[in-house]
């Protein structure tokens, strides 16, 4: 029998440099957009505090947000008993494989069908799970709902996944 703590399966990913670059500018934009409102609209109105607070908040909250997508990373591990899906920072799924109805590697349209990349949900095509790309395992459990885990490496993960739903000898991988 396998050991809890082997791992079958493991992938981290993170988001594609294209997305920092556009956070980034939105970042820059909304800095320089807010200091000349804050220079322009309420001069005279604002006391040097308040413009300082809002010259502050335009910096500091874009860079956090442009912080915080820079730390996110998807990490999906599959061990003997369960998939888990982790968005670092933000939170951890894990899915036993008495749950799971169906697993297939499929492509998909991050946008269309979830609007984009993260941890996104639909109503008609359930909750995703994605970092980049358009290549996941979609998961189809028995309560009837659908999650869907992005993966560079589709094929492999469904077919660990698949293995391990019916108590399949894998081989784990080397650390």
């Amino acid at each position: 029998m396998n050991d809890k703590k082997e791992i079958l399966f493991s992938e981290t990913q993170h988001f594609s440099k294209w997305i920092f670059i556009l956070v980034i500018a939105i970042a820059v934009f909304a800095i320089i957009f807010n200091s000349s409102i804050s220079n322009e609209t309420f001069e005279g109105s604002l006391s040097k505090g308040d413009g300082i607070t809002v010259i502050i908040l335009s910096f500091f909250l874009p860079i956090s947000i442009t912080a915080l997508i820079f730390l996110m990373k998807l990490q999906t591990t599959v061990k003997p008993d369960c998939i888990y899906i982790r968005f670092f920072p933000l939170r951890t799924k894990k899915i036993s494989f008495d749950q799971i109805e169906q697993c297939y590697a499929r492509k998909y349209k991050p946008i269309l069908e979830y609007g984009g990349w993260g941890i996104r949900g639909s109503f008609s095509k359930g909750k995703a799970y994605n970092a980049r790309g358009n290549k996941g395992v979609q998961l189809v459990l028995k309560n009837s709902k659908k999650i869907l885990i992005g993966s560079q490496k589709h094929a492999q993960l469904a077919e660990t996944i698949n293995a391990a739903i019916k108590n399949l000898p894998t081989k784990p991988i080397q650390q």
